[in-house]
């Protein structure tokens, strides 16, 4: 009896540790479930999806070009490359031996990571899933020499009108052309972008230059012009044509030239209106809108048939004349060129702004206008503002050439004006080279030394001689010396005196008379 009554505790205490055990198994479950359901969800960045909030955990798919595998750390890194960012993924597993530049399509996702020699510390970085080939990416400059040369000007006329679905046999890899890096949608699904055709036009030889164009979707297509590097990467791009058939309200055409590009967009809504704007490649490969003042001066280029290329560019000159709608431009053409080293001819025009025509022109040959940059460096070309009244009628223009020495001791400026006026479809010098200031000196460096300053001043007298006003030149002779005193100062002392003289017009041209 005893024995019953002792098996049958037993049993009672084993059912109500059982049903204990299993309450308590129910409460905690319930209690992570719900505290599971309170954590949020964590995010991270990173460069394979640069502005998106990557979150920890989930399985990611992008399509990247494979750089190495590098089995050399305690994580083994399985490094790739998007949109010229490098990113090192871990990958603790057998080398996949893919090879250099091959394209790929990979599933990572964000995951922790504990440092080896750090337990404490957690970090969360990029982890491989799998990875499988797309092929290996062309080499640029193979790929963009199969395109065919086209030469300028020409027209680029987008249009769906002379698209056509024939399957390419030869056709063009966008990834060679880096075109995913433009179109950051390029392979998400949905877009269907193709690349259906492309040329290459020879802007310089210091970068290439593309024209590609790309269907969107079923509706839309544009032509884009590309500059790349000699390394295959892009510099700068611009869409030039553009043309849908969704709404068909919209257009894009484009004008290339070697000097500029004129891109016009046509709208066809009620309102419709039609603009264009114009650009120019610089000699970096950049895609830069032109001014007004830089397409009057193109214009006046093209209109002279001058080569771009053989300008000094960073000397041409342009004033604008409000009172009569002109615009006065100096071109100086290279004739020779080396290191700290040139000689140019000088182009001069009037140029008509409602009417878009060089109206007046002006030439003179290197070996008569002293246009010479040597030791002493022609640094500035400048076209007076003012006009010079030379009769009652009559207003001449004048341009300055700056001059500066590139000795230390022995320093050096000289600034000269010449003069100009109509003379039916051309233009007459009227004064030339004339010395308005003149510095030069000797000197040790640091305290002695001579200096001296010839400075000369233009005014306009009442006389005339042959039909033409005289000038009056002052002129100022300033010398100063420079030396140590007898307390070590460094002082100076400056002598200056003043002349006066004539400058008569003489039937071809002003010269002086004392």
């Amino acid at each position: 009896m005893k024995r019953f009554c002792y098996i049958n505790i037993l049993l009672l205490v084993t059912v109500i540790f059982t049903n204990c055990k299993k309450e308590t198994q129910v409460n905690t479950q319930t209690e992570t479930q719900k505290t599971a359901q309170s954590i949020p969800k964590l995010y991270k960045t990173s460069h394979l999806r640069i502005g998106e909030n990557i979150e920890v955990g989930a399985v990611y798919t992008d399509t990247v070009q494979f750089v190495e595998f590098n089995d050399n750390y305690d994580d083994f890194l399985f490094i790739v490359k998007k949109d010229n960012e490098s990113v090192a993924l871990i990958y603790n597993q057998k080398n996949p031996e893919f090879l250099k530049d091959e394209r790929l399509e990979i599933k990572w996702k964000m995951d922790s990571m504990r440092p080896a020699g750090d337990p404490e510390f957690l970090d969360f970085v990029e982890h491989l899933v799998s990875a499988k080939s797309l092929g290996k990416i062309p080499n640029f400059e193979n790929v963009f020499t199969q395109l065919p040369l086209k030469t300028l000007p020409l027209t680029e006329e987008t249009s769906f009108d002379s698209f056509s679905e024939i399957q390419n046999t030869n056709p063009i890899n966008a990834e060679a052309f880096k075109l995913p890096l433009i179109y950051s949608n390029w392979y998400k699904t949905g877009y269907n972008f193709k690349l259906s055709s492309g040329y290459r036009l020879d802007y310089s030889k210091d970068f290439y230059t593309t024209v590609l164009t790309v269907k969107k979707g079923d509706y839309e297509m544009e032509t884009t012009l590309i500059n790349y590097n000699l390394d295959g990467q892009i510099i700068d791009y611009k869409i030039i044509a553009y043309d849908e058939i969704a709404e068909g309200f919209f257009k894009t055409t484009s004008k290339l030239e070697k000097d500029k590009i004129t891109i016009k967009n046509i709208e066809w809504t009620d309102e419709g209106h039609e603009s264009s704007d114009v650009f120019k490649i610089t000699s970096e490969g950049k895609i830069k809108i032109i001014t007004n003042k830089e397409l009057i001066i193109s214009n006046a280029i093209s209109q002279l048939n001058l080569d771009p290329e053989n300008l000094k560019e960073e000397l041409i000159s342009s004033q604008f004349l409000k009172h009569n709608n002109e615009t006065i431009i100096v071109l100086p053409e290279i004739v020779e060129e080396a290191e700290e080293f040139f000689t140019l001819n000088t182009h001069i025009v009037i140029y008509k702004n409602d009417t878009n025509q060089i109206t007046h022109t002006y030439f003179e040959s290197y070996k008569t206008n002293t246009w010479v940059s040597d030791a002493i460096r022609l640094d500035q070309l400048a076209i007076d503002a003012v006009p010079y009244p030379i009769d009652k009628s009559t207003k001449a223009f004048g341009v300055r050439v700056h001059y500066f020495g590139s000795s230390r001791v022995n320093p050096y400026y000289h600034q000269t004006l010449s003069l100009f006026v109509k003379n039916e479809q051309s233009l007459k010098k009227i004064l030339s080279n004339f010395s308005l200031e003149e510095n030069t000196g000797e000197w040790n460096g640091s305290c002695e030394g001579e200096f001296n300053n010839q400075k000369n001043t233009l005014s306009i007298s009442e006389k005339m001689t042959n039909g033409y006003f005289d000038f009056e030149l002052k002129q100022t002779l300033t010398h100063t010396t420079n030396f140590v005193s007898d307390i070590g100062d460094c002082d100076e002392k400056t002598t200056e005196k003043t002349e006066q003289y004539t400058i008569k017009f003489n039937g071809s041209i002003y010269q002086k008379k004392s």
